[in-house]
């Protein structure tokens, strides 16, 4: 088939500002110079155009080939960039927004939590689950535990110098008789 140079408009664009060719009605036009505007991405649905890239993905440079996902702990702005998940969100592959952890008074350790497993209680809190059941919300920390930190749980609970407990499903804190016995 010939080529033959049309106007380049906004839709018709490449990678490169160079000639891309478009089938239409079996003949291929050479558009050149075109230039993706707004980074929207030149995608494929039919015939080659720009568009705004679907949520939960991007296109970082003007002209881009195709739209990129958005990787796991980030999500979508936006057509032209990718954020990552706030503190106390966390955000699969290809999010369009963070997903606030879902147990009461939980949130993460840092920006870029990828799922919910990075959902942890917050200082002054643990969380009560105890082996395979999960609890609805972090309770405040028993009477003579120290839970300055993030994430502790009933089996990490810290137990004050001069306390002790039977077994790391107790919550009950006793105070130890003899004092060497309990560092």
């Amino acid at each position: 088939g010939s080529r033959v140079t049309a106007r380049c408009e906004s839709r018709d664009c490449n990678t490169h500002n160079r000639a891309r060719l478009r089938r239409e009605d079996s003949r291929y036009v050479c558009f050149e110079n075109c230039v993706c505007v707004d980074a929207r991405a030149h995608l494929r649905s039919g015939q080659w155009q720009c568009a705004e890239c679907p949520q939960g993905q991007y296109a970082d440079v003007a002209g881009a080939i195709a739209c990129k996902t958005c990787g796991a702990g980030n999500f979508s702005t936006g057509p032209a960039s990718c954020s990552k998940c706030a503190i106390g969100d966390y955000c699969p592959f290809g999010s369009q927004a963070g997903i606030p952890c879902e147990m009461l008074f939980s949130t993460t350790r840092s920006e870029g939590a990828e799922s919910p497993d990075a959902c942890v209680c917050r200082a002054l809190m643990y969380d009560p689950s105890y082996g395979n059941a999960t609890a609805p919300a972090c309770l405040g920390c028993p009477e003579h535990t120290s839970c300055l930190e993030l994430g502790v749980t009933l089996e990490t609970l810290p137990v004050q110098p001069g306390y002790w407990r039977s077994m790391d499903s107790s919550t009950e804190m006793r105070r130890c008789f003899t004092p060497a016995a309990c560092l």
